[in-house]
């Protein structure tokens, strides 16, 4: 079942569109930023030797708001790529019918990649 979905996917339309390939790269590449840029600056190391937590929210009223283990920043890449996935699913079932639909939803997944960046982004200034 698999390889015949895979099989369907690498002969369809959905691949061979430049718009979608340019839309899954940089989905990819925000969310490949985002991990890279955690594992580089966030080490386990670091923090088992302070309390083990580390800032993970910041709100303008009250600061720094949540805390958590050190683990719990890589909930954000894992965001991002488990939406990518959904997404170019999803985009890849409703291309033939709905095109529009099928950009829209590779869009927002792109959209959604940049902030998960900026969030990691954020997350390791908050904890330096």
């Amino acid at each position: 079942m698999i390889l015949l979905a895979l099989a369907n996917f690498w002969h369809s339309h959905f691949r061979a569109n430049r718009k979608m390939l340019a839309l899954f790269s940089a989905s990819s590449f925000f969310n490949l930023a985002a991990l890279a840029f955690l594992i580089a600056k966030i080490s386990p190391q670091r923090y088992l030797s302070l309390s083990g937590t580390i800032p993970l929210h910041y709100n303008l009223y009250f600061g720094v708001d949540v805390f958590g283990p050190w683990w719990h920043a890589f909930s954000l890449p894992l965001f991002g790529v488990m939406v990518m996935i959904v997404n170019i699913v999803s985009a890849y079932y409703v291309y033939e019918q709905e095109k529009v639909l099928s950009y829209l939803l590779m869009v927002i997944s792109c959209i959604v990649s940049i902030i998960v960046c900026a969030a990691s982004l954020f997350v390791v200034l908050l904890s330096m």
